[in-house]
């Protein structure tokens, strides 16, 4: 009797051991860019406002960042209706000043001024490398999860970070506290 006690009593622990192998669950999921696609700044038409961040002002023109992904330019000369006229793809932006007449922002960890004279034509004038290398790391968790949500761990081997996306997944080994 003592061993068939022991028998179950066996299963019972090691049945809650187990990890439920087929859980999905929302999962925020790193979207990988290479090294030479995040270097590549370039003025696009205007795009939706998704996830908007800090600005910067110069003259009649409004300097908006989409976290993550580039700089809207609206131009608002006409206050009852501005007009969105380009948006600056800079992957992996969060910062943007002015100084000058220069877009000053980050390009992940990279400082960049740009100049953006030619709306059409956005150049690149000084790079400074891992200025914000502390901003690219704080970019390995999701900067809008919060606390029990699911995400992916960030695997280097794969490029940079460039966003996060929520997808359905099998549950990963990250979670936030």
């Amino acid at each position: 009797m003592h061993k068939i006690n022991l028998f179950f009593l066996s299963v019972i622990l090691l049945a809650s051991c187990t990890r439920e192998e087929n859980k999905r669950v929302i999962t925020w999921v790193p979207v990988y860019i290479t090294a030479s696609e995040y270097s590549q700044i370039i003025s696009q038409p205007p795009t939706a406002l998704i996830n908007g961040g800090k600005i910067a002002i110069d003259n009649n023109k409004l300097f908006m960042v989409e976290q993550g992904q580039g700089i809207h330019v609206v131009n608002y000369t006409n206050l009852a209706q501005p007009v969105k006229e380009r948006f600056i793809k800079v992957p992996g932006c969060y910062e943007v000043s002015m100084k000058n007449g220069f877009l000053i922002a980050n390009n992940g960890p990279d400082l960049v001024s740009l100049d953006i004279a030619d709306a059409d034509s956005v150049r690149v004038v000084n790079r400074l490398a891992n200025v914000f290398k502390s901003l690219q790391e704080a970019n390995s968790i999701p900067p809008n999860a919060v606390s029990g949500d699911y995400f992916e761990c960030v695997d280097i081997s794969k490029g940079i970070v460039s966003k996060w996306i929520q997808q359905i997944t099998d549950q990963p080994k990250c979670k936030l506290p």
